[in-house]
Formats: C-alpha cells, structure tokens, sequence
C-alpha cells in the first residue's frame, strides 16, 4: 500500500501520516514538515492510512488527521484507533469547524488540547507539531549531520 506521496528528506527522518482529503493542506504540511526533518506520508482514505500504521513498515511519530473525514470513519475514531493501538503516536486534529462545535463532537475533548483550525500557517503546524511531538522533533542541522 503505498501513500499518495512520500516526503523522505533525510534518513533519520521521523514519520508523520497525514489523513486529509484537501489537496492544498496536505501540499502545506508536507512542505512545513518535510523542511524541518520528518518523512511525510499523506492518505485520504482512513482505511488505508490505519493499514499502513499497521504494516509496521515505518514507526509512525505522529498522525494528522482532518475532522471530519469523508466516509464512515470520523477524524475522531481514527485517532482512538490509532492511540489505542499505538499510544507512543501523538495525534493532532485539524477543523475548520468553531470551538463551540467541535466540544460537541463525541470524543474531541481527548484531542483538544492539540486541535489545530484550519486554515493555519507553516509556523503555527510547526509550533504545534514540535510542542506535541516533544523533543523528538528533528532538526534540518542535525538530521543532514547524522545522514
């Protein structure tokens, strides 16, 4: 199963999936991330991007993923699946929708703290992503260094 692109920059890259179905904010967040060390691998079936967390093929860091989601799997039970299976993968929520919606959604308050509103810029997904991946983020420097 291969992803709808793969970002691999440097070999010590960490892996972030991206589950979105908006072509324009996936192009964003594999730019941003893919600049600062991560491997970005992005779906839009959420079917396909738990499959490829299950290969095993790659650790998966972080998982990005958009609410809600077209199909029958809500953005929400994709990241319970994901942090029930792999609780060491933090996930970040992406929504245009307005707090007082999303605190509604069954089982957004687990995610709420790392709930990003779409639309956003580079800084704001990067300061996010480094603030809930921790101080595993790579950096470009060390990252060209290690390869």
């Amino acid at each position: 199963m291969q992803p709808i692109f793969s970002s691999i920059p440097f070999s010590i890259a960490r892996t972030v999936v991206v589950v979105d179905p908006d072509s324009m904010t996936v192009a964003l967040i594999r730019h941003a991330l893919s600049g600062i060390g991560y491997a970005v691998s992005a779906f839009y079936d959420p079917q396909k991007a738990l499959a490829f967390c299950e290969s095993g093929n790659v650790p998966v860091a972080l998982v990005i993923i958009r609410i809600p989601l077209p199909g029958d799997t809500t953005g929400i039970a994709l990241a319970d699946a994901i942090a029930k299976r792999y609780p060491a993968t933090k996930v970040i929520l992406l929504s245009h929708f307005d707090k007082a919606t999303l605190l509604k959604l069954e089982g957004f308050g687990r995610y709420s703290r790392n709930h990003l509103a779409v639309p956003f810029t580079e800084q704001t997904l990067i300061k996010m992503v480094r603030r809930v991946d921790g101080d595993e983020v790579p950096t470009v420097r060390n990252a060209r260094q290690s390869g």
